[in-house]
């Protein structure tokens, strides 16, 4: 199994008046309590062979490495050498061995991306009972990682080293080699309440699918907006929100029907069953309740403003819109509002913790090959970025009532 809690010496002791009472790992260490890990890890281990070290102080010594952005598990292990900070938030004493870098490997492989993010949500869950407030305003939005092997030259080439990786490109940038990493992020603090990672290639929409409904069913308390780009303004998200009761801050894409040259979509009017032509004929519906649905004139072979309204010499004026256009037209009208823009104006947060994993907590760059290995460093770096946000949160707070007295 693991090694036992050895009793304070003098050294871990004096380990603990040698950390600023403000530090982050004092802070941490004295307001979340890691010895879950041992419970869920325990059918992960076997009660034969040699002793070796406890899953929580394995899983605190990988948490310093994202929190400080240390760039490799080889340089973690000089780093727990010397640092007393770091020896006393993983209880290291004065003549404990450090582990070899190869533990971390296996320990990162016998805890699986599933305990890992059983970890993250469980140090979520302890954070908002230190004194975090309920989301009110949540965004969701994706950033891209770079797949730790060499890049391919062309697209239809075979990956190297890493299959699970893939060609992507986000909107206004360069084609990129990798993965795509989704958060959900209360837009207020910036906590991380929701996350995945899929290859490059994967549309937005299909993760969010997914990810949404678990980030709100997590929450004990179901925020009143959610915001994102307009690459998330489809159908199926706003189907998501409407059942769980939330307000989607999210931007209009293709609101309206597609119009050929000629009268603009103003002058056809929607009387709720179909739209009027611009001389007050009734268009005829074709189409199913999803997917395009297109409206044809019915009067356009002897109608004398055909030459104004369409170019076409033998073919009816025809409308296409999206199943899903009335709805549309609606949340565009909501879009022009000040609510609306002002609550879009939170969706900015995102940006900065997507910058901010990537500069500070070790997601610059995928460390590992393989779905699973890369959604473990996820799900590392956010637990590391959520503990720094909760450090600072209790740094600033005021005295508690005990300490006042």
């Amino acid at each position: 199994m693991w090694q036992k809690d050895r009793q304070p010496t003098f050294f871990s002791e004096r380990f603990a008046n040698l950390v600023p009472e403000d530090d982050r790992f004092r802070v941490i260490k004295e307001n979340v309590d890691f010895a879950f890990v041992n419970e869920i890890a325990r059918s992960r281990y076997s009660s034969l062979g040699p002793t070796g070290y406890a899953p929580d102080k394995l899983f605190r010594m990988l948490i310093v490495m994202y929190l400080e952005g240390i760039r490799s598990e080889r340089e973690l292990e000089k780093r727990l050498t010397f640092d007393i900070r770091y020896r006393y938030f993983c209880d290291l004493d004065i003549d404990d061995d450090i582990p070899d870098h190869s533990t971390f490997c296996v320990f990162r492989s016998r805890l699986s991306d599933e305990l890992f993010k059983e970890i993250f949500v469980r140090i979520l869950d302890r954070i908002f009972a230190l004194g975090f407030d309920a989301p009110e305003h949540v965004s969701i939005d994706s950033t891209s990682v770079i797949a730790d092997c060499a890049t391919p030259r062309e697209r239809g080439d075979k990956p190297v080293t890493d299959p699970d990786a893939a060609w992507g490109r986000k909107k206004g940038k360069q084609p990129n080699f990798g993965y795509g990493v989704h958060l959900v992020i209360d837009a207020d603090t910036g906590l991380i309440v929701a996350a995945d990672v899929a290859p490059a290639n994967v549309d937005d929409m299909v993760v969010a699918k997914d990810l949404i409904p678990e980030a709100l069913d997590s929450l004990d308390q179901i925020p009143e907006h959610l915001s994102a780009d307009s690459a998330y303004a489809y159908e199926p998200i706003h189907e998501i929100l409407e059942e769980k009761g939330v307000i989607p801050i999210i931007p209009t894409r293709g609101a309206g029907p597609k119009m050929e040259p000629g009268f603009s979509k103003d002058d056809f009017i929607f009387n709720g069953v179909t739209f009027i032509c611009p001389a007050g004929h009734p268009m005829k519906r074709y189409g199913k309740k999803t997917g395009d649905i297109r409206f044809v004139g019915t009067e356009c072979d002897t109608c004398l403003m055909r030459s104004s309204c369409t170019k076409s010499k033998t073919e009816p004026r025809m409308l296409r819109v999206s199943g899903d256009w009335q709805r549309k037209l609606k949340h565009k009208g909501f879009t022009e509002t000040d609510k609306f823009k002002e609550q879009y104006k939170k969706r900015s947060g995102i940006e900065r913790i997507n910058a901010e994993l990537k500069r500070w907590h070790g997601l610059a760059r995928a460390k590992f090959r393989g779905l699973v290995k890369v959604r473990i460093q996820l799900f590392a770096s956010c637990i590391a970025l959520n503990l720094k946000k909760l450090a600072a949160f209790i740094s600033k707070s005021p005295p508690k009532a005990a300490y006042c007295a």
